[in-house]
């Protein structure tokens, strides 16, 4: 079934040697959950580290709270789920993957061949609409400033979700913008957008 709807086995995502899977790297993993560890971040809200397995490997699974209020019922120990992200590396680290979206899997002696296709499609097609962000140039974020603990959240969130996109701090204490350094430029995804939504407010974070 892990076959069927194109998933990456832990092993090869984790593999150095792997030319295929770098930082900030799209991966698809079909696993098991073992270990489920919530927290409760500074916003008081809910994320959750998961150590999730499959036939060749195992690894930890970052799923922050905008993903998590829709997966969390599917993340028990014993649950077979489909999690699709982006892996992160980090010296002096171990590899992890920070989760975009999770779903539950029903097991794959239940389903037909036509089944397994038919999931496989339903699944690709919920993953294109997720990606389908406006077309946009720059990234404005409002934070009070340099040495808020808004600005220091959002450059947390940006060093995760490195990307193409200039990000441009709008600083409220000098009414001045700041165009982001190279190293904060952002991948625009749902995950990183509601993140940053949560920890800045709705109003303070825009695209153009």
């Amino acid at each position: 079934f892990a076959a069927s709807i194109g998933a990456d086995s832990i092993s090869e995502v984790l593999d150095p040697d792997n030319e295929r899977f770098r930082d900030r790297s799209k991966v698809r993993l079909v696993a098991t959950v073992t270990k489920n560890k919530s927290q409760i971040t500074k916003s008081n809200q809910m994320m959750a580290f998961v150590e999730a397995e499959d036939r060749y490997g195992s690894c930890e699974i970052i799923v922050f709270p905008k993903v998590l209020e829709v997966c969390a019922a599917a993340l028990f120990v014993g649950a077979i789920v489909q999690i699709d992200g982006v892996l992160s590396l980090r010296e002096e680290e171990e590899p992890r993957i920070i989760a975009e979206k999770i779903v539950a899997l029903p097991p794959a002696d239940q389903l037909k061949i036509g089944e397994q296709r038919r999931y496989a499609a339903e699944a690709e097609r919920r993953e294109q609409a997720a990606r389908q962000l406006p077309a946009v140039s720059k990234l404005y974020l409002k934070v009070p400033s340099l040495e808020s603990r808004q600005y220091h959240k959002a450059k947390n969130i940006l060093e995760i979700f490195r990307g193409n996109t200039k990000v441009i701090f709008y600083l409220s204490d000098t009414k001045t913008q700041m165009l982001a350094p190279v190293s904060l430029w952002a991948g625009l995804n749902d995950t990183m957008l509601s993140e940053l939504r949560y920890q800045l407010g709705e109003d303070n974070v825009k695209l153009k």
